[in-house]
């Protein structure tokens, strides 16, 4: 049977919430689990109710007051609505609401939902009575309307056709056992086209194309589902002159590759057209075939859609961290920007705050989201996900780390090196200069005599010290819990980000590995930096070498590292993760 519900008709609002809204519909007692009992709403009149039903242009809901079919069935005496195919045959496919109805007579609030699926429900060949379904709903869905086919037992089948009262206006496609299943496109409150994919058993399941808010200047995306939930994949931007680019999806957010993909043939696929294509490899020549990607199309007009991201994806951030070898990464951005078209953000301030409150990092995520072009952002500061702090994306995140013993010790001199009094000086002339006794003083005797600028006690707090001891901090974060010294929870968090966040963590000890990674899993952004760096590398190592600095002793350096146990732990698993991207590729 064929039918069309419009707003009017409030059955069809009642059915649909139940029989296919996976939010709703449940296992179980719902009504006791909500505390919702039949006696707990308002009687109507039937006259009313009836009178109600007769004014209705469409007869295909029609009141029914007759004795159900099980004899056992209490609440006939409550407003009840059925489901007919002919307003005679009420013991075919019954249904009752026992909840409250607005002026309109459409259902609102909490309420009941019983209905008879008709099919015989049979014990050794006696027939006992009818199957009954129901569940336990409230009606604060804004379902408009409903087309669509049932079957017999009142389940909804076949193409159907949903639309509601928010920002997705309607869902169409085709349903199995009340949910949809296979080819669904979805449209916007201007019954534009925002959705085209494939559904299983009630969620996306499968490729999907995705229609941006400026289809005009950002195209198509398509992205692909499991169970509701975006997977990792292949993603493809389609520019208004039909040309394709290949790109990766994050956090709604479409991160694009300059790479441009062509087609060559094409053959259907459910609900899109699946071409095959070739990606072009415009400078390097190779005597291998090129890569072969396999991409849907749907043939349709480019409609407007909101809350889709698409943005440049070299757009990245470098939370460098001091005497880490920052400054010949900066420089090599800098170098690279007119080659590789990313231009660097370095900011440096006077004071420099690692660790801030929520609303200045807020402040730096905004600042960072109103770029839509490509960039690179190059700060002393802790990491922060920007999508904690309202942005509907994330950048690619980098890094660099130094053996901590050594690096703390490189800070201890060159707090006293001439050339940063001088600079310190300049910035905050009126500050006096250092006590001559801070100057001499050598980091052997500082350890050795206990001097709280060189005691490193666990669970200290790691910003009552101006030396930057931590680097387990800068990846942890902006919790509190991340200024403990030498803290099991700081570096647990640490590694954890690292693995989640960050493309590449490079060594300082191994530079010239860290660039060879750098280049092959980021070569948007440092092809050619290797071969800059190795080119300039005498020059750098004059910049960093600080001839203030006076060798440690064995015993002191063995002091230390008993104290930075959790802090060498974290370095060794950046060094581990390196080399493990290092063999992958060169695999």
């Amino acid at each position: 049977m064929q039918v069309s519900f419009r707003k009017e008709v409030p059955f069809m609002y009642l059915l649909y919430s139940c029989c296919f809204c996976p939010m709703i519909h449940g296992e179980g007692n719902l009504c006791s689990k909500l505390n919702i009992g039949e006696n707990d709403f308002d009687s109507f009149e039937l006259d009313d109710l009836v009178d109600w039903l007769k004014n209705q242009q469409r007869q295909v809901v029609t009141f029914c007051n007759n004795n159900p079919v099980d004899e056992n069935e209490s609440n006939v005496d409550l407003p009840s609505f059925s489901f007919l195919e002919k307003a005679d045959n009420c013991a075919n496919s019954q249904t009752y609401w026992t909840g409250k109805l607005d002026q309109k007579g459409l259902p609102k609030g909490p309420g009941h939902l019983k209905w008879r699926s008709g099919a015989k429900i049979q014990d050794d060949n006696n027939v006992i009575g009818q199957g009954i379904n129901e569940c336990c709903l409230n009606l604060k869905t804004g379902i408009h309307s409903f087309s669509g086919s049932f079957s017999k037992d009142g389940i909804l089948k076949g193409k159907g056709k949903i639309e509601f009262e928010n920002d997705l206006h309607g869902m169409e496609g085709q349903l199995v056992d009340g949910l949809f299943d296979g080819k669904v496109t979805q449209q916007d409150r201007n019954k534009k086209l925002n959705f085209v994919g494939i559904y299983k058993r009630g969620l996306a399941h499968g490729p999907a194309w995705i229609f941006p808010e400026d289809p005009g200047q950002q195209g198509r995306i398509f992205i692909w589902f499991e169970q509701g939930e975006v997977v990792p994949y292949p993603t493809v931007w389609l520019s208004k002159n039909n040309r394709f680019y290949m790109g990766t999806l994050a956090n709604s957010s479409l991160l694009l590759d300059a790479k441009e993909v062509k087609f060559s043939r094409s053959t259907d696929y459910r609900c899109v057209q699946v071409l095959d294509t070739t990606t072009a490899e415009p400078v390097k020549k190779s005597k291998t075939s090129p890569k072969k990607i396999r991409l849907p199309v749907v043939i349709k007009a480019l409609p407007e859609l909101g809350k889709v991201v698409v943005r440049s994806g070299k757009t990245l951030i470098f939370n460098r961290i001091a005497k880490t070898g920052s400054q010949s990464i900066a420089e090599l951005l800098v170098q690279l920007e007119k080659k590789n078209q990313i231009k660097p953000h370095i900011i440096i301030k006077q004071v420099e705050n690692l660790l801030e409150d929520p609303r200045s990092v807020s402040g730096f995520v905004e600042e960072i989201d109103r770029k839509s072009e490509a960039g690179a952002w190059i700060r002393h500061y802790n990491f922060f996900n920007m999508m904690d702090y309202g942005a509907l994306w994330n950048p690619i995140y980098i890094n660099m780390v130094r053996d901590p013993v050594e690096r703390v010790i490189s800070f201890f001199y060159y707090r006293r090196a001439a050339w940063n009094i001088v600079e310190r000086k300049l910035a905050f002339p009126n500050d006096p200069l250092p006590d001559p006794d801070f100057l001499r003083k050598d980091y052997d005797s500082c350890v050795l005599s206990g001097d709280p600028e060189c005691s490193y006690e666990e669970g200290s707090n790691i910003m009552k010290y101006d030396d930057h001891r931590s680097q387990i901090m800068a990846f942890c974060g902006h919790d509190w819990m991340c200024t403990e010294f030498n803290s099991k929870d700081a570096l647990e968090r640490a590694k954890a980000n690292v693995d989640q966040f960050y493309s590449v963590v490079g060594v300082v000890e191994r530079m010239n590995d860290t660039l060879t990674v750098l280049e092959h899993e980021l070569p948007m952004v440092f092809s050619g930096a290797k071969k800059l760096y190795n080119s300039n590398r005498e020059i750098k190592r004059k910049q960093m070498k600080n001839a203030y600095k006076l060798p440690v002793s064995d015993q002191v350096m063995d002091l230390v590292r008993q104290n930075f146990t959790r802090e060498i732990e974290f370095y060794e698993f950046c060094q581990q993760r390196l080399q493990h991207q290092l063999e992958s590729f060169r695999k």
